[in-house]
């Protein structure tokens, strides 16, 4: 990368390292880099959204809009990937926005496998979002 900085596959390897190793301002500005070089690569734009989330306070706003964004944007090239659903919704419950968390969980829990793990962990998510149980921080 030291000397091809814009080789986008080296950048992203080294974004999926950096998240590895909690490292998020680095990982955040490496996704930064990739989103220069291709501003509708969805895997960084959910890094992005990803960090954002696990990097800040709970109960950030301004965040969890941001990372919402994020999410928003991967979903235009793969609208039912259950992941980034999953990470659209929390954002969305930062927000106190529930009938919407609800449905990007719904859409994630429909478009899994039943049965797996995945599937359970959403049901659950989804029943105590129902239930409110699950309030915004």
């Amino acid at each position: 990368l030291k000397e091809n900085p814009n080789d986008l596959d080296g950048q992203m390897m080294l974004g999926r390292s950096y998240m590895v190793l909690q490292r998020w301002k680095e990982a955040r500005a490496t996704w930064e880099k990739v989103l220069e070089m291709d501003e509708r690569n969805s895997t960084a734009h959910v890094s992005i959204g990803e960090i954002l989330l696990r990097s800040n306070e709970p109960g950030n706003k301004l965040v969890a809009q941001e990372a919402l964004t994020h999410f928003d944007k991967a979903l235009i090239s793969t609208p039912q990937d259950p992941s980034i659903l999953w990470a659209r919704g929390i954002s969305l419950i930062s927000l106190g926005r529930f009938a919407e968390a609800d449905e990007a969980w719904t859409t994630a829990y429909q478009a899994v496998s039943p049965g797996t793990q995945e599937a359970t962990m959403l049901k659950s998510a989804l029943e105590a979002l129902r239930s409110g149980q699950i309030q915004s921080p």
